[in-house]
C-alpha cells in the first residue's frame, strides 16, 4: 500500500492526486487546467494524475519560496523520462518562462536536474548531480519511488527513496523571483511519470527526515531503509584508545562505537553523522594498554549490520612493537599485498602516500569523498583499514594532480575530505584547509613525525635556494622543534617523497630541494644526531640504505638510514627513480611492503630491524641496527 504524505514539516502545499485533485495543506490551493486524467497507479486502488495529461497550474503567494525549500514527489515511471520537467515555479503572467523560482526535471533514468530561472532569464542556473558518484538509476518502470530535492542556502541536494542521490551542488544563483508564483505540473518534455503525491515545505529537510518521509510513505511494503555500515577506518592509535571513522548508508542522529575487550564493552557517547555523506568519527579512550579489542557500530540504540573491526592498543613505557608501511596503489586496488600486510598483524600500518591515483585538480570535496569511497570498497583494503590502525599521509596523486604543490586548486577540498574521512592524530595545522602534518609517540622512546610534502611546497621549477621549500616555513619550524625536543627518542620521519634522489634541478623528489634537505639534515645533526631514520615512497620500488648513500650533511657525518617501500600496486619503475643508491639492494616488483620492529629493553639503545617483503611473503631484504638514545 502507498501511504499519502502527512502534514509534518509544515508544508505550504500538499496534494493527493485522487479524483478531486484534493489539496490537503489547508491553504486553499487548487490546481486548474483542462479536465485531468486519472488512473490507478498501483494495485491497491491508489489513483494518480496520469502521464500524458495536460499541465496543471495553481497560483498563490505561498508558492513564492525565495528561501530554503524541499519538494517531495511520490511517482511511478511508465517510460524512461526524456527531459521531463515535473514541477516548475514561474511568474504567473510570464508566458516566456523567464522568471522561474526553480524547476525539477528528469532527463533519463539516472539523471535529475534542478533549473533556476531557466529560459530567457539573466540568472540561468543548472545543476545535475555528476554521473557515477553515488547516483544509482531510478527504480524499474512501474515501481513507486520517492524523489525529493532540498535547496538550503542555494545549495541543492537530490534524494531518491530517502537516500542522498548524487553530490550536492555548488552554491547556485539566488533567483530573482517575485511575490507570486505559479506552480506547474508536467510543464514540458515527455514521458512524464504518474504522480500520486506532492509535498512542498518551506525548509530544507535533513537526511534523517528524508529517510523518515520514505519510510512513512513507501517503506513497509517497498523496503524500509535499513541503516548499515558501508565502511570502517581505524586510526589515531594510542595506548588507551583509537579513532574509528564509519560511513553509514543513511543518516543517524545517534551513532555509537561499541568496543569489547577482556573487561567488557565500552560505548562512546552518541554523535550524529555529518552532512550528506553519512560519516561519523568516533573516539574511544580509557582502554587497557597493549590489549586487543573488537568493535562494532550502533545506531539509534541498536547494533547495525555491516563490517566490524578490531585493533590492539599501543604498548607503553619501554615498548617493543612492529608496524608495516608502504605507498602507491592504483584506484580501488584489491591486490593480495593488502591481505599480506593484514596477515602480518602489525600494530599499525603507515600509508606513505598515493593511496589512489585520481589526480583531482579541482576544488571538489565530493570528488575526494568518492575517491575514499572507492578505496574503501576494495575488499582487501577495507578489511585492512578496519582491523589495522592506519597512519595515512598523501602524496601528489591523492592530493592533486601529478607533481602537485601548494598552489594546487584541489588543496582546500583535499584538506576538508582528509579531516572528514581519515582517522587521524591531532594535526599541527588547525586550519580547515591546512596541511596534514602531525606526530605521535609509541612508548617512551619512539616518536613518529609525518610531514606534508605537498600542501606548502614550492613549484619544482623554482630556483633551488633558501626560498625554495617542500615543507613551507611554518611546517619546517614545527619539524625542527620536534627534532630539537625529542631527547631520548628514536625519531621516525614519514617522508612521502623519495628522500635520497640525486641533485636534479626541477625534480619532484628531494634531489630537487637540496638546499632545504641540507638545512634539515644539519639541524638533525645538531639536535638529534644518529637518532633520525627515514621511511619514504613515491618511487615504485623497495630498497634499504644504511645511510652511507643518504648523508646530506655538508662535509658528511649524518648518515640517515632510509627505507624506501613501494609499490603496493602500481607498475614498478624500470630504473632507480632519482638515481639514489641503496646499500642493501633495490627491488622493482609490484606488491611490496616493509616492516619495522623496535625492541626496547629499557637500556641506552633500541634495536631496529627492517624487513622488506613481496606479497607472497618472501623476504627480499633485511637490515638490523642499534640506535643510541
Amino acid at each position: 500500500m502507498i501511504r499519502k504524505f502527512d502534514n509534518s514539516h509544515s508544508p505550504v502545499a500538499r496534494y493527493d492526486f485522487d479524483g478531486n485533485l484534493l489539496d490537503l495543506s489547508g491553504n486553499g490551493l487548487h490546481l486548474t487546467g483542462t479536465s485531468p486524467t486519472f488512473r490507478e497507479v498501483w494495485g491497491d486502488g491508489t489513483l494518480g494524475l496520469c502521464a500524458g495529461t495536460a499541465a496543471r497550474t495553481v497560483t498563490d503567494t505561498l508558492l513564492s519560496l525565495s528561501g530554503d525549500v524541499t519538494v517531495l514527489l511520490l511517482l511511478v515511471l511508465r517510460a524512461v523520462p526524456a527531459a521531463a520537467e515535473i514541477v516548475r515555479f514561474a511568474g504567473p503572467s510570464d508566458p516566456q518562462n523567464t522568471n522561474y523560482q526553480y524547476s525539477i526535471a528528469l532527463s533519463s533514468q539516472d539523471q535529475a536536474r534542478w533549473l533556476t530561472e531557466h529560459g530567457l532569464g539573466v540568472n540561468d542556473d543548472f545543476f545535475c548531480p555528476p554521473s557515477g558518484i553515488n547516483v544509482p538509476s531510478l527504480p524499474a518502470l512501474g515501481v513507486p519511488c520517492l524523489l525529493a530535492a532540498t535547496r538550503k542556502s542555494n545549495v541543492v541536494q537530490f534524494y531518491l527513496n530517502g537516500v542522498a542521490w548524487g553530490s550536492p551542488s555548488a552554491t547556485l544563483t539566488t533567483p530573482d523571483g517575485g511575490s507570486i508564483a505559479k506552480l506547474e505540473l508536467k510543464a514540458s518534455g515527455s514521458n512524464f511519470p504518474d504522480l500520486f503525491g506532492l509535498k512542498i515545505c518551506p525548509s530544507a529537510l535533513t537526511p534523517a527526515e528524508h529517510k523518515e518521509q520514505y519510510n512513512s510513505t513507501l517503506g513497509p511494503e517497498f523496503g524500509e531503509l535499513e541503516t548499515i555500515v558501508q565502511s570502517l577506518w581505524v586510526g589515531a592509535l594510542t595506548d588507551q584508545g583509537a579513532t574509528v571513522v564509519c560511513k553509514l548508508t543513511h543518516a543517524s542522529d545517534a551513532v555509537v562505537l561499541a568496543v569489547t575487550g577482556p573487561s567488557g564493552t565500552i560505548r562512546t557517547s552518541p554523535v550524529a553523522t555529518v552532512g550528506t555523506t553519512n560519516v561519523a568519527a568516533l573516539v574511544v579512550s580509557g582502554l587497557s594498554t597493549d590489549t586487543e579489542y573488537f568493535y562494532t557500530i550502533e545506531s539509534d540504540g541498536a547494533a547495525i549490520a555491516g563490517p566490524t573491526g578490531r585493533f590492539r592498543t599501543a604498548p607503553s613505557g619501554n615498548a617493543s612493537f612492529t608496524f608495516a608501511f608502504a605507498g602507491d596503489a592504483s584506484n580501488a586496488s584489491n591486490h593480495v599485498v593488502f591481505e599480506a600486510i593484514r596477515d602480518e598483524d602489525p600494530l599499525f600500518f603507515i600509508h606513505l602516500g598515493d593511496a589512489h591515483y585520481s589526480d583531482i585538480a579541482t576544488n571538489s570535496p565530493a570528488l575526494f569523498e568518492a575517491a575514499y569511497d572507492e578505496l574503501l570498497s576494495s575488499p582487501r583494503q577495507s578489511v585492512l583499514y578496519a582491523e589495522i590502525p592506519t597512519v595515512y599521509c598523501w602524496d601528489d596523486h591523492d592530493y592533486g594532480g601529478n607533481n602537485s604543490n601548494g598552489s594546487s586548486p584541489s588543496r582546500p577540498a583535499a584538506a576538508a575530505a582528509y579531516r572528514a574521512r581519515v582517522p587521524h592524530y591531532t594535526l599541527a595545522d588547525s586550519s580547515p584547509t591546512g596541511g596534514i602534518q602531525h606526530s605521535f609517540d609509541i612508548g617512551d622512546h619512539v616518536r613518529i613525525i609525518v610531514t606534508d610534502e605537498r600542501s606548502y611546497a614550492s613549484a619544482n621549477s623554482a630556483t633551488d635556494n633558501s626560498s625554495k621549500t617542500m615543507l613551507g616555513s611554518a611546517q619546517k619550524t614545527w619539524f625542527k622543534d620536534l627534532l630539537s625536543n625529542s631527547s631520548d627518542r628514536l625519531i621516525v620521519w614519514v617522508c612521502s617523497r623519495t628522500f635520497g634522489g640525486l641533485t636534479s634541478a626541477g625534480a619532484d623528489h628531494w634531489g630537487g630541494f637540496v638546499t632545504e634537505r641540507a638545512e634539515l639534515v644539519a639541524h638533525a645533526h645538531a639536535h638529534c644526531p644518529g637518532r633520525l631514520v627515514v621511511l619514504s615512497a613515491d618511487m615504485h620500488a623497495l630498497g634499504i640504505d644504511d645511510g652511507s648513500h643518504h648523508d646530506f650533511l655538508s662535509g658528511g657525518g649524518e648518515p640517515l638510514p632510509t627505507f624506501q617501500a613501494a609499490p603496493l600496486d602500481r607498475t614498478p619503475d624500470a630504473t632507480v627513480y632519482g638515481g639514489a643508491t641503496y646499500s642493501e639492494g633495490w627491488f622493482n616488483a609490484n606488491g611490496q611492503y616493509g616492516l619495522m620492529t623496535v625492541d626496547d629493553a629499557g637500556g641506552p639503545t633500541v634495536h631496529v630491524t627492517w624487513r622488506g617483503y613481496d606479497s607472497a611473503g618472501s623476504l627480499l631484504v633485511t637490515r638490523a641496527f642499534d640506535v643510541t638514545l
